[in-house]
């Protein structure tokens, strides 16, 4: 199954815990386009996540390289209004 929920979290200043989502592996993002439409974020909310992970993962250029195909898709939720699906 090429769905896999992501357990990767982000932690932020307060240390509060973020799930990202459902992760696509690059290669499959086109199958999965009618999911990851409806889940797209804004320019504005993309922007600021982009500003925040070029600043927490600035020595880590390959991993953000890896995954950056999601971060349009991606809506950071907090593990209190984390529903599994």
């Amino acid at each position: 199954n090429d769905i896999r929920k992501n357990q990767t979290v982000i932690f932020d200043q307060t240390g509060c815990l973020y799930y990202f989502g459902r992760y696509f592996p690059k290669d499959s993002v086109k199958k999965h386009k009618k999911y990851l439409k409806s889940a797209r974020l804004t320019e504005k909310q993309l922007d600021l996540k982009e500003q925040i992970l070029t600043q927490i993962y600035a020595s880590q250029t390959g991993a953000y390289e890896a995954f950056h195909h999601m971060n349009p898709y991606e809506k950071w939720v907090k593990a209190s209004g984390w529903k599994w699906n």
